[in-house]
């Protein structure tokens, strides 16, 4: 009787990246830079300053028009403060890194990713690595997004456009599994 061997499960992601992915991964990046422990400070701190804001107008805001303003612009501060990770740094990383793929679009190449149950294949038209997710710096996943960082400052994305749902979780299962806490998710459903 013939052995055969074990069919290894693949899955390949091959896309060119549009402007939106471009600026989903610039997003995603630093998202994934930014510390959960930081990101909670910035609302927390946001918060605070809103409520200390009202309660220094409700108990002195009526004694003249430079208390009020100073309150107001301490609600301001809160609410810019409570608002930057989820807001406005998102609207700001996506306006530079739209005007960076406007400018810089002819040099945006074709990806192909193949992925097995331990390791990853890189393929572009400058790049070519064959990696064990064990070997990865860290990967990160968001709703729009796989990273996989092959190094500190070098980094690689898969659009879930070019991924299937069963697809995105089969990914997601290999890199939870080979990867441990160097694998982080963020706004998964």
């Amino acid at each position: 009787m013939e052995e055969r061997e074990p069919v290894i499960e693949e899955l390949c992601a091959s896309y060119l990246p549009t402007r939106e992915d471009y600026c989903d991964y610039k997003t995603a990046a630093c998202h994934a830079a930014c510390r959960p422990r930081e990101a909670l400070a910035l609302r927390v701190s946001g918060i605070a300053l809103v409520l200390l804001g009202i309660l220094f107008w409700t108990l002195w805001g009526r004694t003249g028009y430079v208390q009020t303003i100073a309150d107001c612009l301490l609600v301001l501060l809160g609410v810019l403060l409570g608002s930057w990770q989820d807001a406005l740094m998102p609207y700001f990383i996506r306006r530079s890194a739209g005007a960076y793929y406007d400018a810089n679009k002819e040099r945006m190449i074709a990806k192909n990713l193949l992925f097995t149950d331990h390791t990853v294949q890189i393929k572009t038209g400058r790049y070519e690595a064959h990696l064990d997710y064990g070997l990865l710096f860290r990967a990160y996943e968001d709703k729009k997004m796989f990273l996989l960082y092959t190094g500190e400052e070098e980094s690689h994305f898969v659009p879930k456009r070019a991924l299937t749902e069963a697809q995105a979780a089969l990914l997601r299962g290999w890199l939870s599994t080979a990867m441990g806490e160097k694998f982080r998710q963020e706004g998964i459903r």
